[in-house]
């Protein structure tokens, strides 16, 4: 089977003190090794804001399942140094459908809750 992710949209950031995201994806197909998007570095994503996908979107073969998990990777003075915070995370398998929804995550109360729409198409090649 194939997931594809054709779109994911930022709703809300979970950041209180630049109103940015800096998202990035692991993504996990059949319990393997996980591929990150973009390779390296992040994605900045403001309310409104659209994660550039490559044409046709990011897709991923499996057989089980898939989890895919965004993090924020930002920090006031060590962006490269910084350990990423949990945004949300999604997982498919063989009798998911194509969708879009909307994930939630609030970190803690008081300090931000993080929305993202993800719409992703299930096929079976």
């Amino acid at each position: 089977m194939k997931m594809t992710i054709t779109g994911i949209t930022c709703k809300a950031t979970v950041s209180t003190v630049e109103s940015t995201d800096n998202l990035f994806l692991l993504i996990q197909a059949d319990a393997g090794p996980p591929a990150r998007y973009p390779l390296t570095g992040s994605v900045d994503m403001k309310v409104g804001s659209e994660m550039t996908l490559p044409d046709g979107g990011y897709a991923v073969n499996f057989d089980y399942g898939v989890v895919v998990t965004g993090y924020d990777l930002d920090s006031l003075l060590l962006l490269n140094l910084d350990s990423p915070d949990f945004l949300f995370n999604l997982s498919v398998n063989t009798t998911s459908q194509s969708a879009t929804q909307t994930l939630t995550f609030c970190k803690n109360q008081g300090e931000g809750t993080s929305e993202y729409v993800v719409t992703y198409e299930i096929s079976s090649s």
